[in-house]
């Protein structure tokens, strides 16, 4: 294993642990220069923009399992794709930084259609913090943004923690964004990302998802069909799985980042009970123009058929 793509591997757990620059600069004895390097090679190696995004790439693809506080992470997968990025040079680097300061994303500035209810879960100035932790914001530039000390960001940030759960920033965010309580704009996907907090839905009345030939209300009332739609029940679980295998359609999701996704990665529960509610989900979606396709034996994908 190359020199470079060792120390992007431990960039990258370290990361995945909710880890700033400044932190992992000090923990790793380099740079900050060069673990910023580092983060733009992920960051490129995955196709997103935001840190986050990345672990939320590397769970669904199965690279990456959280198993509490720990990390565990396939090792193989992870250095085939980080080392598809070279090395940058400074002056690339510097290329990239005033670029991205130009297209910096604002927050709050789409939404799509997906229900909610981190209004009840979380106050509103912890809806502020977390919008802004997704942004990758450090707990100082939370605090310059909302004009409160950084110490004050820090006690918001452990009340996210505790509520949603997860042992740090970035698994709020992932964890938030697979509830369905922050929503992405993935509309301009390889130019920005914004995040924002989804609305409580008005029940009865509010689609939660909406695909050609399929949409799920927020009372979990179907239309599926798309000449002549009928009209169902989808259960909980099932939407769940549907949503994740959703986004994006086409991928391949492994049977744990779908254990992780539906049943909660703190809850053990057998493969083979993802294969049943696949299953299940198969027979209910017949008459749609979307397929559940097994892939290579180890995971599924909808597919537009």
């Amino acid at each position: 294993m190359k020199p470079y793509v060792h120390r992007r591997l431990r960039v990258f757990e370290l990361m995945a642990k909710g880890k700033t620059n400044d932190e992992i600069s000090q923990i790793l004895d380099i740079s900050r220069n060069k673990v910023a390097q580092d983060v733009h090679n992920i960051l490129a190696a995955f196709s997103v923009r935001k840190r986050f995004r990345v672990v939320e790439e590397a769970t669904s693809h199965g690279f990456v399992i959280f198993r509490g506080s720990e990390v565990e992470m396939h090792m193989a997968e992870l250095e085939r794709t980080l080392s598809a990025i070279c090395p940058i040079q400074k002056d690339q680097q510097r290329d990239h930084e005033n670029s991205a300061a130009k297209s910096a994303p604002k927050p709050f500035t789409q939404t799509i259609l997906q229900g909610g209810n981190m209004p009840s879960l979380l106050s509103s100035r912890e809806q502020d913090v977390l919008r802004w932790i997704a942004e990758g914001k450090t707990n100082a530039e939370i605090g310059s943004i909302l004009q409160i000390s950084k110490e004050t960001v820090r006690n918001h940030v452990g009340h996210i923690l505790g509520k949603l759960s997860t042992p740090n920033r970035i698994c709020a965010v992932i964890e938030a964004v697979r509830r369905g309580f922050l929503v992405l704009d993935r509309s301009k996907e390889q130019h920005k990302e914004t995040v924002l907090i989804a609305p409580e839905p008005k029940p009865g009345s509010r689609p939660l998802l909406i695909l050609e030939g399929i949409t799920v209300y927020d009372n979990f009332e179907v239309e599926i069909g798309v000449t002549n739609p009928r009209r169902d029940v989808i259960r909980t679980r099932s939407y769940n799985l549907l949503r994740f295998l959703a986004n994006p359609v086409g991928r391949l999701h492994v049977r744990q980042a779908i254990l992780d996704a539906v049943w909660g990665p703190s809850v053990f529960i057998e493969e083979r009970a993802v294969d049943a509610l696949v299953t299940r989900l198969r027979k209910f979606l017949n008459g749609c123009p979307y397929a559940i396709k097994t892939e290579r034996g180890i995971g599924y994908s909808l597919v537009h058929v």
